[in-house]
C-alpha cells in the first residue's frame, strides 16, 4: 500500500478540467524532442493538477517503469507508469468504485512532434471521459490543445457505460468502450496514421477478443432489388432497400468486387442522425463513422475519380439540405463537407471539389455560394457566386 503526503496544491474537479483544458496550452519545462510520458503528464498536472495523477507521480518517481500489476495492462489495478524506446503510457485505478481513474500515453509524429493524451473517468460510467489531447511542438516547448478524435461518439446505447482506451500497449490505437446495461460491448477504434488519430471502425471487436476470431465471414448476397450506381476497374457500388436491423434508414449500400464476386455492405442510411454543421465553423468538413451517413433520396453515390477508394455521395434527408459526404470503404470512415446545396461540378485535374451553399443577406433574402474543397473535406480558400 502506498501512503501519499496530502498534497498543497489545490485539486482541479474534472468539470473544471473539461470546461477549461481547451483554453490553455501548457509550457514544458526543460522539454524535449521526444518527451516520455511522464515528461508530459507533470507539465499537465502543474497545471491541472488531480488526484489520480499526484498518486501515480508520488509512487512512479524518476522511475523508467513501476507497476503494481502489467500481467494485462488493459484491466490492470494500481500504477502502471512503462517508459521505453517506443511505448510511453501511465494509468493509475485503485480499484475503489467511484475513485478517480487516470490513462496517458504518447504518440509520436511524423514531423517530430508528439502527441500527448490524458483520460480521466469518475463517478457515473455513462459520461463521457474527460480526454485532453495536446499537440507538444518541440521548437516551442509547448503543448497546444487540440479536439480529442472521440470528443463526439454517436452512441450504440443511450445508456451505455463509456471506458476510454489509449492504446495501453505497443498498438497505437484508441478505443472507446461502451457496455449496455445488459452488458453487451461495442468498441470504437480510432488508428494513428503518423499523424493524427482517425476514425476507423465501430463494432464488437477489442484486442485479445477470441469471441470474434474464429467468426466465419458472412455470406451476404444482393437483392434482387439493388441497382448499380457506379463501377470501376476493380469494384461496383449498389444502392438497394434496407436489410439490416435496426431500420433505421430505407437503403443500404454494398461494394462487389469484380474478380471475386465478394459482396460487402458499406453502410445503411441512418435517419437517426442529427445536424452537426455547428462543428464545421471553421469552413472544413467533419470525419464521422459511417453509421451517422444520412443522405435520403440519393441523388449523386460514384467513385471519385482521382482515388478509387474513396466514394462521393449526397442526397437530401431533411427535406431542406443537401448533406455530401466522401467515403473511404478500406478505413470505413466519412466526412461531411459544409455545403447545403450540393455538388456543383468537380475537376479530377486539380483533385477538388465544388459545392454550393446558401447565405443569407441582411434583410433575409437567400443566395448561393459555391466552395471549392479538397478530398479530405478541406476549404481550399476560393469561394464564387454560384451565377458567376
Amino acid at each position: 500500500m502506498v501512503l501519499v503526503a496530502e498534497s498543497k496544491t489545490s485539486m482541479q474537479s474534472l468539470a473544471n478540467i473539461n470546461d477549461g483544458w481547451m483554453n490553455k496550452s501548457i509550457t514544458v519545462n526543460n522539454g524535449v524532442d521526444l518527451p516520455n510520458v511522464m515528461q508530459l503528464l507533470k507539465a499537465f498536472h502543474a497545471k491541472w493538477p488531480t488526484r489520480s495523477v499526484e498518486a501515480l507521480i508520488a509512487e512512479a518517481g524518476d522511475r523508467r517503469f513501476v507497476t503494481n500489476d502489467v500481467t494485462d495492462c488493459e484491466d490492470c489495478t494500481g500504477h502502471v507508469f512503462v517508459d521505453c524506446d517506443d511505448f510511453h503510457c501511465a494509468s493509475y485505478d485503485n480499484g475503489e468504485v467511484g475513485s478517480q481513474r487516470m490513462e496517458a500515453r504518447t504518440f509520436y509524429c511524423e514531423n517530430g512532434h508528439t502527441i500527448f493524451a490524458v483520460s480521466f473517468e469518475e463517478g457515473s460510467a455513462t459520461q463521457m471521459p474527460v480526454s485532453c489531447y495536446y499537440d507538444y511542438d518541440p521548437a516551442t516547448k509547448t503543448m497546444k490543445p487540440v479536439q480529442p478524435p472521440y470528443s463526439s461518439i454517436h452512441r450504440k446505447w443511450s445508456d451505455s457505460n463509456i471506458h476510454c482506451f489509449l492504446g495501453l500497449g505497443y498498438d497505437q490505437t484508441i478505443i472507446v468502450r461502451e457496455t449496455s446495461p445488459e452488458g453487451e460491448e461495442w468498441n470504437h477504434h480510432y488508428v494513428f496514421d503518423g499523424m493524427n488519430h482517425i476514425y476507423n471502425h465501430s463494432g464488437y471487436d477489442f484486442y485479445d477478443n477470441e469471441c470474434y476470431e474464429d467468426e466465419e465471414e458472412e455470406y451476404i448476397e444482393l437483392p434482387d432489388e439493388a441497382v448499380k450506381k457506379d463501377e470501376n476497374d476493380e469494384m461496383e457500388i449498389y444502392m438497394g432497400p434496407n436489410t439490416v436491423e435496426p431500420e433505421n434508414g430505407k437503403w443500404s449500400l454494398w461494394l462487389r468486387d469484380k474478380n471475386t464476386g465478394q459482396v460487402t455492405l458499406l453502410l445503411t442510411d441512418n435517419d437517426d442522425i442529427n445536424p452537426r454543421w455547428d462543428q464545421m465553423a471553421d469552413g472544413c468538413g467533419i470525419t464521422l463513422p459511417l453509421d451517422e451517413v444520412t443522405v435520403g433520396d440519393c441523388y449523386y453515390c460514384f467513385f471519385v475519380p482521382w482515388d478509387s477508394n474513396m466514394i462521393f455521395i449526397e442526397g437530401c434527408p431533411d427535406g431542406r439540405n443537401i448533406w455530401s459526404y466522401v467515403i473511404n470503404i478500406e478505413e470505413r470512415w466519412a466526412i461531411q463537407f459544409p455545403s447545403s446545396e450540393g455538388l456543383v461540378n468537380i475537376d479530377p485535374e486539380k483533385e477538388l471539389f465544388h459545392l454550393s451553399r446558401y447565405l443569407y443577406h441582411p434583410d433575409g433574402d437567400r443566395y448561393s455560394v459555391v466552395r471549392v474543397y479538397t478530398l479530405y473535406g478541406n476549404f481550399t480558400g476560393l469561394e464564387y457566386q454560384a451565377d458567376e
